[in-house]
């Protein structure tokens, strides 16, 4: 059930409602900024509940954080996105059955006109977004990429909001009030991680790149809940001893505390490195991280090694060694990054979320 909490000097049943799809090799980014922001909101009385095509193991992250399942959403897992009457009648009867009044989605295969059809089951829609694909019927857009600035968005309604950029980034709570990184002369940390199943297999690309490079004493290794093959990885750490692996790990941030550099993808887990004032290597893993790469290498938050596919183990060994010897270039992404993503995007947007539902939408 929803919980009472006060509003606007009244108590109200207040809850949200997330329809996302993630399982434990793709969406896993989306269901973590998620989770982030349904936190903020759980710190403040409301009831997070979460619907969508979601399997054992995004679940088990939802319960774990303290939010629901909306239980009447079909329960196959891995089924893809329904048709729009489909898609409609389960929202509606999620809408009852949790008593929801902001329905938040992060979802790429939505069915056209699903936001304009869920504003008249909700008093609050927000979507969140990447892509800036086709115009938006929400109340309010959340885009929290560090490119998002740029982005021309095509309101179908002229009232909408857009909380854009990295102010709005959605990070976890842990990642607030990190003080300054102290960027040593040497590189001997670095981390590793891509993901939660790396089906390109670019861990292994960069685990080969470090070693070309002959960057760093310590690699840390985040293998992800869906990666294939994990005995391979633990016969790695036999044949070269700077190899630890990290299984799944419920939090980066102490990886990230100790490492002097980390190699990862251009989405959440950028913006988190950023955050913490490490400086980073990242791949382009999908279309939609191609933008926020080239800007966060732009800005100098990062250092692009474009799509991983493509690029070299040579190539990235040689930006690895690169990036190992500027200590200066170091501490100025160290700072960039700190004064761009300072954590507290979740706070902003529950703000804004609760003004515009006092203000009736």
């Amino acid at each position: 059930m929803s919980r009472k909490v006060k509003i606007a000097g009244e108590v109200k049943n207040i809850a949200v409602l997330f329809r996302l799809d993630a399982n434990r090799e793709t969406g896993l980014g989306h269901l973590s900024r998620c989770l982030n922001l349904a936190q903020e909101f759980m710190n403040r009385g409301w009831a997070a509940y979460f619907a969508g095509n979601l399997d054992h193991y995004a679940k088990a992250r939802i319960i774990a954080a303290g939010g629901e399942i909306a239980r009447n959403w079909p329960e196959k897992e891995g089924q893809t996105t329904l048709e729009l009457p489909r898609e409609m009648a389960l929202l509606y009867r999620a809408a009852k059955i949790t008593c929801a009044q902001v329905l938040v989605t992060d979802c790429y295969t939505l069915p056209a006109d699903y936001h304009q059809k869920a504003r008249k089951l909700f008093p609050l829609v927000v979507m969140i977004d990447d892509l800036n694909a086709a115009p938006t019927a929400t109340h309010l857009l959340i885009n929290h990429n560090i490119f998002a600035l740029r982005l021309s968005y095509r309101p179908v309604f002229p009232e909408m909001k857009l909380l854009l950029g990295s102010r709005y980034a959605l990070l976890p709570i842990a990642f607030r009030n990190i003080g300054p990184k102290e960027i040593c002369p040497e590189v001997k940390n670095i981390l590793i991680t891509l993901g939660g199943s790396d089906p390109s297999g670019l861990t292994i690309k960069a685990l080969k790149a470090l070693q070309l490079s002959g960057a760093g004493i310590r690699w840390d290794v985040v293998v992800g809940p869906g990666f294939a093959k994990r005995e391979f990885f633990q016969e790695l750490t036999v044949s070269d001893q700077r190899i630890n692996l990290h299984y799944a790990p419920d939090t980066l941030l102490p990886l990230f505390t100790k490492s002097d550099l980390v190699i990862c993808a251009s989405g959440v887990t950028a913006m988190e490195a950023a955050a913490t004032g490490t400086p980073a290597l990242i791949f382009i893993l999908a279309e939609n991280q191609q933008p926020n790469a080239e800007e966060m290498d732009r800005q100098g938050v990062a250092v692009n090694l474009g799509w991983g596919k493509a690029i070299s183990e040579e190539a990235v060994a040689v930006e690895i060694a690169t990036l190992a010897q500027e200590v200066g270039r170091r501490a100025k992404m160290s700072e960039t990054g700190r004064a761009l993503f300072d954590g507290y995007g979740p706070v902003r947007c529950v703000d804004t979320i609760q003004e515009l539902l006092e203000r009736g939408g």
